[in-house]
């Protein structure tokens, strides 16, 4: 298995906190080695290695309090197909179309059926076997268990989970690409035309709602959001989907390991 030490720290610090204080270490530091510099190219390396020490992956943690940098272990997660999951306006318009476009590609995970209480769904949440679940009708619940999607290695499964459900597929170590449609507002909802979709039958008001949601899943969602997609004709955001997963799928995912005793 492949492993890595990386660094520990607050995801923000690469823009905000790092650079700040990376701008006062590094004017000392240079202060420092000053007399010892033979040539304009070992300044350069240096200021080039100081900023890739800064631009380290951080993770959510923090520097400890004697000044040292903590670190993880860290081992590379091999992926046949990541899952994909697509939320915003025309949602299942857009996962329609991809579908059919991108038959070898993409395809709907089917939902697990049970029926049972909702007490006995949300303790199947609590222990991490199913990632999230509907009511439908006479007791019956629909839901997407975490072994279906490990299972599935035909192509990206898209699955029909909402945005709260990503955070409990990380816990599981499934890492899904997500997607979000964002359109510049919600009359630009309404004014979408497809000869296969319309949404003619979208009221004001529901398209209202739909744009409102979205700004709002961005905003507490961000940190999960792979991808936002631009909300325009819905074949040119099958296009943009593609060649979002495509670019997704071929980053190299790190996750963390428990440390040895």
């Amino acid at each position: 298995v492949e492993e890595e030490l990386r660094l520990l720290g607050d995801p923000g610090d690469v823009d905000t906190t790092a650079r700040r204080g990376s701008t006062s270490a590094r004017r000392s530091f240079f202060k420092r080695i000053k007399p010892q510099r033979s040539s304009s190219r070992d300044s350069k390396e240096l200021a080039s290695f100081s900023n890739t020490h800064l631009s380290l992956y951080l993770d959510s943690g923090s520097i400890s309090d004697d000044g040292l940098s903590s670190y993880q272990r860290v081992e590379r997660l091999e992926y046949t197909y990541r899952p994909v999951i697509i939320l915003g306006p025309l949602s299942e318009f857009v996962i329609d179309k991809l579908c059919v476009d991108f038959p070898e590609d993409f395809a709907v995970l089917q939902e697990s059926q049970k029926k049972c209480t909702k007490d006995e769904m949300e303790l199947a949440i609590q222990n991490n076997t199913i990632a999230d679940y509907k009511l439908r009708s006479n007791g019956i619940f629909e839901y997407t268990s975490m072994q279906a999607v490990r299972d599935n290695k035909q192509c990206h499964c898209i699955l029909n989970v909402s945005m709260a459900a990503v955070e409990r597929l990380q816990r599981a170590q499934i890492y899904p690409i997500v997607l979000l449609l964002r359109f510049k507002s919600a009359k630009q909802i309404k004014e979408i035309k497809d000869s296969r979709y319309s949404t003619d039958k979208i009221s004001a008001k529901a398209a209202k709602e739909m744009y409102e949601h979205t700004l709002k899943m961005e905003s507490e969602y961000r940190q999960f959001i792979s991808v936002v997609i631009s909300g325009v004709n819905i074949t040119h955001m099958c296009t943009q989907i593609k060649a979002a997963v495509d670019s997704e799928q071929k980053k190299i995912l790190w996750v963390s390991i428990p440390s040895p005793l």
